[in-house]
């Protein structure tokens, strides 16, 4: 934007042709040809694709660029009039053009090939296998330009990347010559200086080299001599950026990209300009459309009641039912679409009754958590001030959300007194919050900094001021710790030891031995009178049960009918009332001794990652990457099981994440690839239900969506 706040095209990689008379650039991501003296630009690349980096040959007739129009990151070549393009290399990894053989029967690119850094290559244009010209072992080569005779070449080792400013005593990029041939003998330095020396450009002599250095504090050009120690400054600009420069074949005229437009340095006179580039750019493709995914969603939220779930797919949430493989016709279909913006909506999540999602939302400029009650088909905001909100999670028994305020506070909404209200001041472990409720809502535990900057478990009790730290280590995943529903234990992620992470457990306190002879003892107890009869009555239960549903006999439809209406009237908790007026057992945590009762449950051969713990609290869910292929994996965590090794669930590779039991824990929901996957636990099979959502896209305003998330995390975490 400019000073008038309007929008200005962003023209870009400007390339100057041999006889200074016309420039290729890049805007929007296509290629555009123009008058040096500026005026109405010519589109030559009309692909929905990218590209990139355009060099002209030393005839002027042919372009050298960088594509991924078939799916790879390839060099092309085509006319100037824009037929017949040609596809040079084909490889998985990225290949950079950077000049013409003298010929033009052969160019020059480089590529990281070998995972050494990137080295030169050169290859035919009528194809055929590069060959390698020379490389630097760990050293990355860059912006390689061939003397006029051919019998030289220009080069930058790069040692940060361009978009980079400062000076910095260990990224020092520097430019050197080499003989034309394979292995680039004799290389010796010629811009030795601290700070960044790039983007060689011989002059007609080929006896010196413009490049472009920051010595002076800012991007200039500079020219030095070959044999000369030293090198004069040849523009003096005192702000912005000069960048990706090219020369004219009679080194009369330089241009480059300055002020998000493309400039003109005439040598002779050493007056420099904008020059003024009218373009008429046509869409592409339409801005807005209508996509409809089942698969591609990055979010997973199964309500407390297992009947319902929500998720999240191109920023947007929607609901649908947990059952989707019944013979109801109406459950078939879209889902049910709860947020329709521009912004980002994520981190959602159920409240305790399953009757509100929780989420985030950028749509007023700051992240801020909103509500969405069913019930009233009403969203309301819950939060506003100028911080970033995260990780909003509700408490069990509905009383309070939790919610981390920037990356140094977790504060506390009280649902009831409808306030908002602090919690705990501590730096989070890099911003990201990763919170969890005890199942007696009496209690938070999350990831923050400990005093030697060291991620670990915090737990602090809802009322007091203070945390407790409850582990001691010196790396932390900052995935969500999971607190097992019976009270008792902490299951968490850390990389403790490797790079590969374990699955830990902290006991919140000491465990009571587990005696297998006095669970066998119980076999030749005495039953009391009220015990036999409960026997007596449970049998006849079961026995009444198995006389009404004979084996393969379908009920009568009304039966079906009254059973699925009764479904329907049950409380939206899809409790038994006994059980949901059960107060829940407060959390006991034994501090003293704490240190010494982390487990790790995983071995540091495979990269795990804790998942969800069944609501018995016997089962653990984890992703474990063995050979690079991310699957499920089942653990038990009871005592009596305890022997017992973990056994994998799937075995496609592709990577899951989201996982959760059902409330009953028959069920495992997960995202596969971004599909939500069912699964019978523990033994059963699992399937796709056909889940889909409706999104409409609007390109324009998730561009300056994108900008704003961009400057939102340089502004938060970057030093």
């Amino acid at each position: 934007m400019d000073q008038n706040n309007e929008a200005r095209p962003y023209l870009r990689n400007p390339s100057i042709s041999p006889d200074g008379s016309q420039i290729v650039f890049v805007y929007a991501g296509d290629l555009w040809l123009v008058a040096i003296q500026g005026g109405e630009a010519q589109r030559i690349t009309a692909y929905p694709s990218g590209h990139s980096a355009p060099r002209w040959s030393h005839n002027g007739h042919q372009l050298l660029f960088h594509s991924n129009r078939s799916g790879g990151s390839d060099l092309y070549v085509m006319a100037l009039d824009g037929v017949g393009v040609r596809r040079i290399t084909k490889h998985e990894t990225t290949a950079t053009p950077v000049c013409w053989a003298s010929d033009d029967n052969s160019v020059y690119f480089i590529a990281d090939r070998q995972g050494l850094g990137t080295a030169l290559y050169r290859a035919d244009v009528i194809g055929g296998t590069p060959i390698e010209w020379g490389a630097q072992p760990h050293e990355n080569l860059d912006d390689v330009v061939l003397s006029p005779d051919g019998k030289l070449l220009a080069l930058a080792i790069v040692r940060k990347r361009w978009w980079r400013r400062g000076p910095n005593p260990y990224e020092g990029t520097e430019i050197w010559v080499a003989g034309n041939m394979p292995g680039l003998p004799g290389t010796r330095c010629l811009a030795n200086t601290p700070g960044m020396s790039r983007w060689p450009l011989w002059d007609a002599t080929g006896s010196g080299l413009f490049f472009v250095s920051d010595r002076s504090g800012t991007e200039n050009l500079w020219y030095q001599a070959l044999g000369e120690e030293s090198a004069r400054q040849i523009t003096y600009f005192v702000d912005g950026r000069l960048l990706w420069p090219s020369i004219s074949a009679n080194g009369q005229q330089i241009v480059f990209e300055r002020d998000f437009g493309i400039w003109q340095l005439d040598l002779r006179s050493g007056n420099n300009a904008p020059i003024i580039i009218r373009l008429r750019p046509d869409q592409k493709f339409a801005p807005t459309w209508t996509s409809t995914y089942s698969r591609d969603l990055s979010e997973l939220a199964l309500s407390p009641d297992g009947k319902k779930l929500a998720f999240t797919v191109h920023g947007e949430v929607f609901a649908d039912f947990a059952d989707k493989e019944t013979d109801k016709e109406l459950r078939q279909g879209l889902a049910l679409r709860i947020t329709n913006t521009a912004a980002r909506e994520h981190d959602v999540t159920w409240t305790s009754d399953s009757r509100k999602l929780l989420y985030v939302s950028d749509r007023h400029g700051e992240p801020e958590i909103f509500a969405y009650e069913f019930a009233s088909r009403s969203e309301a905001r819950l939060t506003n001030s100028p911080t970033t909100k995260s990780s909003p999670v509700a408490s069990p028994d509905g009383h309070w959300i939790a919610y981390a305020n920037g990356t140094r506070e977790i504060r506390l909404i009280d649902l009831k007194q409808n306030t908002d209200q602090p919690f705990v001041q501590i730096p989070l472990a890099y911003g990201d919050a990763a919170l969890a409720w005890s199942p007696d809502s009496q209690w938070l535990v999350f990831v923050a900094q400990d005093q030697y900057q060291f991620e670990n478990l915090y737990v602090q009790r809802i009322g007091e001021s203070q945390p407790h730290q409850i582990t001691f280590l010196s790396n932390l995943s900052s995935d969500a710790p999971l607190w097992a529903p019976n009270g008792q234990y902490i299951i968490f992620t850390t990389n403790q030891y490797r790079t590969e992470h374990q699955v830990a457990r902290v006991d919140l306190r000491p465990a009571t031995p587990f005696l297998r002879e006095a669970e066998f003892d119980k076999l030749f107890e005495e039953k009391t009178k009220e015990e036999k009869s409960d026997d007596t009555r449970r049998a006849s239960d079961e026995n009444g049960q198995k006389s009404e549903e004979k084996p393969g006999e379908e009920k009568p439809a009304e039966e079906v009918k009254s059973e699925d209406k009764a479904d329907d009237a049950k409380p939206e908790t899809g409790q038994k009332s006994a059980e949901k007026s059960k107060p829940k057992t407060p959390v006991e945590i034994v501090f003293a001794g704490i240190d010494r009762r982390l487990r790790l449950l995983t071995p540091t051969q495979i990269d795990a990652s804790a998942l969800c713990i069944s609501a018995d609290s016997r089962d653990l869910i984890f992703r474990a990457s063995v050979m690079g292929k991310p699957n499920l994996w089942h653990m038990p965590l009871d005592e009596p099981r305890s022997e017992t090794p973990a056994r994998q669930l799937t075995a496609n590779g592709t990577y899951k994440w989201a996982g959760q039991f059902s409330p009953d824990g028959k069920l495992l929901y997960f995202l596969d690839g971004g599909q939500i996957v069912v699964r019978k636990f523990p033994n059963g099979e699992q399937n796709t239900p056909p889940y889909a959502a409706e999104v409409q896209v609007d390109f324009h305003q998730e561009k300056v969506q994108i900008f704003n998330e961009c400057y939102r995390l340089l502004r938060d975490y970057y030093y």
